[in-house]
């Protein structure tokens, strides 16, 4: 994470959620979008994030998954199969 703070270029000013440094990642459909699609980043910054989603820091933090499935069972099959569904149909998308 220290790295990728250091590496990453982060837009000048905040967007909608604050003026916090965050970046969004992975499948998007919000705003202004006609079809579902993968956010978008410079390619400086894809390949710094690539790096840290492959990291085994952030790939632990699967556990979240985990207790979504734990403690909503239900919720969390509906919501699993939805996303499968999602990704059979449109091939170009990924899993986080």
């Amino acid at each position: 994470m220290s790295e990728a703070i250091v590496d990453f270029k982060f837009p000048a000013q905040g967007d909608q959620r604050g003026t916090y440094r965050a970046v969004t990642v992975g499948t998007s459909f919000e705003g202004r979008q006609k079809i579902l699609g993968i956010l978008c980043q410079t390619p400086h910054n894809q390949v710094v994030l690539n790096k840290l989603m492959s990291s085994s820091s952030v790939k632990r933090i699967s556990v979240a998954s985990s207790m979504f499935a734990f403690h909503a069972p239900k919720l969390y099959r509906d919501y699993a199969t939805k996303l499968d569904q999602l990704h059979e149909h449109y091939h170009e998308l990924h899993y986080n």
